[in-house]
């Protein structure tokens, strides 16, 4: 089944992600471009410039209409079943380095505590490179890196503990130095400086499990709708991506500050 949404015009927003044009890496939307097997995902053609599809593993459910996501739709992981949507090499290589930054938003609903693996970029290796954002035991988000040596480290942490089962919009910034996070548009990491050490070719992006390990640290949870951009996005435009997605799910956010 090829599920799709009404026009944002039909709505009266002048702005959306695809305002952003070749900025935009990555408008992953669960109201549109949804194939699906029963009510589990296959496929998602996302919304940004290059139609990129995502590929659903091990069945995970598309929930049309979640009264938690504003009655909109939302993707639910679970950890046990290792559930992920991954997307193929040109979105894993824009993130190259990941020395040039780049910047975020997302839908997020945590369904439990240590749910680990929200997305990750890597090169798909065992023991290889990667950078992924995870949820920790203590409900807090962190970056973690592994580098060429095959060690993760949880280098930087958020301080805002989640509630469980609630609705959060998400935003990052990575300079390519320093690494900022919003929780509803408020800071959680302030221009905390981050690893630059290069990654190497990456070449798989997934939400809901890391690239490697073998999709070892699933996620448990829900996720809306997710918006990658370049780091060239200005702070005015990463604004109106989060006044976007928050008008759209019905939450009231801060302005973001970076």
């Amino acid at each position: 089944m090829l599920m799709c949404g009404g026009a944002d015009a039909a709505f009266g927003r002048s702005f959306t992600p695809a305002s952003l044009g070749a900025k935009l890496w990555l408008w992953q939307d669960p109201n549109q471009g949804v194939t699906t097997a029963g009510t589990s995902v296959t496929s998602i053609v996302e919304r940004g410039p290059d139609a990129l599809t995502g590929t659903g593993a091990n069945a995970p459910p598309h929930v049309i209409a979640d009264a938690n996501f504003n009655n909109k739709a939302s993707i639910q992981f679970t950890a046990a079943s290792s559930q992920s949507v991954s997307y193929n090499a040109t979105l894993g290589a824009r993130f190259g380095g990941l020395n040039t930054g780049c910047r975020g938003s997302m839908l997020y609903r945590p369904g439990a505590a240590a749910a680990l693996t929200i997305w990750s970029v890597g090169n798909g290796g065992a023991a290889a490179q990667e950078w992924r954002m995870r949820h920790n035991a203590t409900n807090v988000l962190s970056f973690v890196r592994t580098g060429s040596d095959g060690v993760s480290t949880d280098t930087d942490i958020g301080a805002t503990a989640l509630t469980l089962d609630t609705l959060y919009l998400v935003s990052w910034y990575y300079t390519g130095t320093n690494l900022y996070l919003f929780i509803n548009g408020t800071v959680d990491l302030n221009n905390v400086a981050h690893s630059t050490t290069t990654l190497g070719t990456l070449n798989a992006f997934s939400f809901g499990k890391r690239n490697n390990s073998g999709g070892a640290n699933a996620f448990t949870g829900y996720l809306g709708e997710a918006v990658i951009m370049d780091a060239t996005t200005t702070l005015a435009e990463h604004r109106q991506v989060n006044d976007y997605l928050a008008a759209r799910y019905g939450l009231t956010i801060a302005s973001q500050s970076a």
